[in-house]
Formats: C-alpha cells, structure tokens, sequence
C-alpha cells in the first residue's frame, strides 16, 4: 500500500523534496496543490528538487476554490466591504497565507494589486498556523481553501469574506463568490498525486488506475464533498 508523504513545511518543499529523494516503488507518493510543482520554481532561487526531473505524475484528483476567511469581529463582512475599508483605512488590514508561493497567497495579492489596495501579507509555516493565529486576532483575514476552517466557520468564529469561483460553495452556501460582489477573478487549487521519477512505469499506472478508481466511486465522491472536497475529477495518464 503507497504511503502519502506527510511532511509539512516551507510551503510543502519538505514533502516535495521527501518523495523526491525516497525509493522509487511506488510506496511514497506526493499529495500536493500543483503550486509546489509550478510556483516554488519561481519564487525561490534554490530547490532541492528539480520539479520537472524529479517527479512522476499519477493523477490529478480534486480542486477547491481558495477563499478568504476574515474574523467576525471586523467592521467589514464581506470582500467588498473590505476593499472599501483598506481604501478609507490603508495599511491596517494583516493578511495571512500558508506559505508565500501558495495559491491562497497570490491570488489574494493578485487581487489587491488589480483594485488598488494593499494589506500586510503575514506567511505562515502551513495552513494551521494561520488559522490559529485568525482565531486568536493576530491576523485579520487569511487566504485558504474551505477544508481547514470550515468547522471554525460553522462555530461562527470566522467568517468567509469571498470565494474565489464562478459559484458559491455547497459547504456555505450563504458566502458569495468575487464576481458576486463585482470581482471577476477565480482561483482554484488543483491538487495531484506524484511519485519519485524513477518509478517504474508500469508501476505508475496501475497507481493512476487505482487512483481513478477510487475518486469515481460515489461513495468516495460523496465523502470527499463531505470534507469540503469541491470538485473531483479523475485523470488518465496519456
């Protein structure tokens, strides 16, 4: 049975760097947002992994939209409230991610620089982190995807400022998406199953097949909608 490398860290280069390095069986497999694999390339200098040589593709298997989560406390309630703020109020608003080449991260930044404003990006060493330090008012709002703050948000401890897609999220139906509030940008998290390069063949392929056996499976799909998973798709290896 393959291991999922859990390895948090440095937006995940720990992990990518761990599966890099490990046997090529087809046991290590890497679970990341395509971000490791794309975007680290271009936001350090130096990896210890070639992210093109390094690593076999399996599959792709679900995405999520990346949101913003705010406090409830704050004196804006949603992603148009807090554009109006940041303009009236510049340089107030601390804004955390889960690592500086995340998605959660530029796509808010992305967002910022297309309607004029700016916050105070705080990185943190994972999605966790972030959220605790929301929870405990040393950020104000925190790009992420639904999964880890979902509960937080039906305990009414933060809110969801935007989603950042084409249609509101099924977990909380009640949060508008950006082009709801006059925004028309989407970023979505597209995550993907790699193992070392050197994996056999053959032996990648039938991890893809089983790998797209499962996410296909209702039963599965149903599940993972459950943990906020919000699209699933199953990919064939060309």
């Amino acid at each position: 049975m393959a291991a999922v490398a859990c390895q948090p860290g440095a937006s995940g280069i720990v992990a990518a760097d761990h599966v890099a390095r490990s046997r090529p069986d087809g046991l290590t497999v890497l679970m990341t947002s395509l971000s490791i694999l794309a975007t680290n390339t271009v936001l350090y200098d130096k990896l210890p992994y070639d992210p093109v040589k390094d690593f076999a593709s399996v599959s792709q298997t679900p995405y999520q939209p990346a949101i913003l989560v705010g406090r409830p406390d704050l004196p804006y309630k949603n992603i148009k409230e807090m554009v109006a703020y940041a303009k009236t109020d510049p340089g107030k608003i601390n804004r955390g991610s889960p690592g500086a080449s995340i998605l959660t991260n530029l796509a808010p930044l992305a967002f910022e620089q297309q309607v004029g404003i700016r916050t105070m990006h705080i990185p943190f060493n994972g999605d966790t982190p972030g959220l605790q330090a929301l929870l405990g008012s040393q950020i104000d709002v925190h790009g992420t995807s639904i999964t880890g703050p979902l509960p937080h948000i039906k305990a009414g401890k933060m809110v969801v400022l935007g989603v950042m897609d084409s249609k509101r999220l099924p977990q909380v139906p009640e949060a508008p998406t950006f082009k709801e509030q006059g925004y028309g940008i989407e970023a979505l998290l597209a995550y993907a199953l790699s193992v070392p390069a050197a994996t056999p063949k053959d032996v990648v392929e039938r991890l893809n097949r089983a790998v797209n056996q499962v996410i296909a499976d209702p039963d599965f799909v149903a599940r993972a909608r459950a943990m906020a998973w919000s699209r699933v798709v199953a990919r064939r290896r060309s």
